[in-house]
């Protein structure tokens, strides 16, 4: 809605040279949702690099490019980038589990379901 505003706003330039700065303004509110909720996605996906000023830059600059990567990291497989939180039974069970070659080798073959080679 910000973004149509901003450029009806634009359009509407040679009746009034201001409406430029309301439609800046609105094109501004937009980059700030965009640069939000590529930072609630970076949270949710456990994404270590960039903050909130990289953020607002890719928003207002790039608003396509990081529309498109929110739909692609939100769509994926919560495992696919290995970067995803794991649920609280995954951590439990890691906790719980004595790390030694057996266990490893079971808990291996229980996440993948693919026996384990041993090495020689």
């Amino acid at each position: 809605m910000t973004f149509v505003a901003a450029i009806v706003f634009l359009a509407m330039r040679p009746i009034e040279a201001n409406l430029r700065f309301i439609s800046a303004s609105f094109y501004l509110a937009f980059a700030a949702i965009v640069a939000y909720t590529r930072h609630r996605t970076r949270l949710f996906r456990n994404i270590k690099h960039g903050d909130f000023l990289t953020d607002a830059c890719i928003a207002v600059l790039f608003y396509p490019l990081a529309l498109v990567q929110h739909e692609k990291e939100l769509r994926a497989p919560d495992n696919y980038f290995g970067g995803a939180k794991a649920s609280a039974e995954e951590e439990k069970r890691a906790d719980d589990v004595q790390w030694d070659g057996q266990a490893v080798d079971e808990a291996v073959k229980e996440s993948t379901g693919a026996p384990v080679q041993k090495e020689e």
